[in-house]
């Protein structure tokens, strides 16, 4: 039954109070981008001419997104359900045979397939990042192979930092060249879309629905720039998306047999993202958390934390022990200099009084209304730079208008969808990786970095909409996103990739 069919809020779950703080958060979010806007301005000449159109689309955005979310936050009550289930999925999965919608997700990669030949046929430079990560092929080859890498890893011989080894690995297993980097990339990326269907099939009860969504997420400048970039990641997207599937499953899972068996792939896949990445810690630590606190007895809980503390340690041993012998902290992070610094100069001299120094002089500095200011900057930074990833490739003032509407509406599907404790935790981590990447974008910033919240945004997004919709508005809304699949590709993809 859909919980909005009379107008009937199930105030436990889907009440209105938490649409209302919804609403309440973009509006200030949005208020604060017009105010940080117009600062930057700084004169008394019109806006448009003086503004690059970027900028001018993002004032314009601003504005009517701060203006929607302040009346949907002041709205009555009864208005408000009127406008919530204008969007509100159904609850009931549609009547498409899973083969049909299988075939409609497998259109995905025909993105992907245009980015790597693209790729290959443009002279790109590689960035810094990129060349270090194939001298870490190399040097894995020179040293001996996978189990030198291993031993050296054990032994504390392995003293790169900043860069974990799951993706150089991979690089090296397949040849260490350019373009087979890219290739794991590709087939990283490809899998990480493959988690985002079954993750999102689970929510929308839609396999249709679900192979729109995820359609659309291959079709993203983000995505399409992590799956031919010779960086790690599009395999950290793939190990997270995987983590936050498996979790579902457990979570779903009454036999405790099952619970136990997707709670160790949920761990195991945790742990490769963290050995691909630092922040795969962040990515999938809450969930994990959650699926252990789910279970009502505390002998089923206590036995699933531990299952999946013992997975976890197992497989990112190699990474924990070089860190503890190294740095002496098994979970030493090279990036946690920079947290506190002003710049990224800054964050290369190390502190000697660690990391509640550095935050202790950050306070000292700029004080606790810096502090603020520092993260509600970076809140609108990292809010406009998802919006410009969820968007097509191409103008960044179309990525920008596209990606805008699409952010907006992961925003209320990942509302919608995300009740229960693991459901939960998952959006509260994508609000965590916003604020975090918020935070430290004077030092960097990318698509790239939040790559795991776009995908699953999108996705969502983009199939919470078409889960709105019934028999033939599906077919034109999966038929409209094929489409647009077909035009990406066809209107040749070397114009667009020197533009990603």
């Amino acid at each position: 039954m859909d919980p909005y069919a009379k107008g009937n809020f199930d105030t436990d779950a889907l009440g209105p109070r938490r649409w209302r703080w919804l609403a309440a958060a973009i509006a200030l979010v949005a208020g604060y981008a017009v105010v940080e806007l117009l600062t930057e301005h700084q004169s008394a000449r019109p806006l448009v001419g003086h503004l690059s159109t970027q900028a001018l689309i993002a004032l314009v955005a601003a504005c009517a997104v701060a203006g929607c979310g302040a009346a949907l936050a002041l709205l009555p009550r009864n208005r408000l359900i009127r406008c919530i289930t204008v969007l509100a999925p159904r609850t009931q999965p549609h009547g498409e045979t899973a083969r049909s919608a299988t075939r409609l997700a497998w259109l995905a990669a025909l993105p992907l397939v245009a980015a790597f030949v693209a790729q290959a046929q443009t002279a790109k430079d590689l960035s810094a990042d990129e060349v270090h990560f194939l001298a870490l092929a190399r040097s894995i080859g020179e040293r001996g192979g996978v189990l030198q890498l291993l031993a050296d890893l054990y032994s504390g011989q392995w003293r790169e930092a900043n860069r974990h080894p799951l993706y150089p690995l991979a690089v090296y297993a397949v040849g260490g060249t350019r373009h087979r980097a890219a290739a794991v990339s590709v087939a990283a990326t490809a899998l990480a879309l493959v988690a985002a269907y079954a993750l999102t099939c689970r929510l929308t009860l839609s396999a249709t629905a679900a192979a729109v969504g995820v359609l659309y997420a291959a079709c993203t400048a983000a995505v399409l720039r992590a799956s031919v970039s010779v960086l790690a990641d599009g395999t950290l997207a793939c190990c997270v998306l995987w983590s936050w599937y498996a979790a579902l499953r457990a979570a779903d899972s009454v036999p405790f047999r099952d619970f136990l068996a997707w709670s160790t792939v949920a761990a195991a896949a945790a742990a490769l993202a963290y050995m691909a990445k630092a922040t795969g810690l962040l990515w999938c630590t809450l969930p994990l958390v959650a699926l252990a606190l789910q279970r009502k007895r505390r002998a089923e809980s206590t036995s699933a934390f531990l299952l999946m503390l013992v997975t976890w340690t197992t497989i990112a041993s190699p990474l924990l022990v070089r860190n503890a012998v190294v740095y002496g902290n098994p979970l030493h992070n090279y990036n946690a200099r920079f947290l506190f610094a002003d710049t990224f100069e800054d964050g290369q001299i190390e502190q000697p009084t660690g990391l509640l120094g550095a935050a202790r002089s950050f306070v000292e500095r700029h004080g606790w209304q810096g502090v603020c200011r520092r993260i509600a900057r970076g809140i609108v930074w990292e809010c406009f730079i998802i919006a410009r990833g969820s968007g097509p490739p191409g103008p960044t003032a179309v990525r920008l208008l596209l990606g805008s509407a699409v952010f907006g509406l992961a925003a209320f599907y990942l509302t919608w969808y995300c009740g229960g404790w693991v459901r939960g935790s998952i959006g509260a981590t994508v609000v965590c990786g916003l604020v975090l990447f918020g935070w430290y974008t004077p030092i960097a910033s990318s698509e790239r970095l939040v790559l795991p919240a776009i995908v699953c945004g999108t996705a969502v997004a983009v199939s919470g909409l078409a889960a709105r919709a019934r028999g033939e508005r599906l077919l034109a809304v999966s038929l409209a996103i094929v489409a647009y699949a077909s035009a990406a590709v066809q209107t040749g993809p070397a114009h667009w990739w020197p533009k990603l």
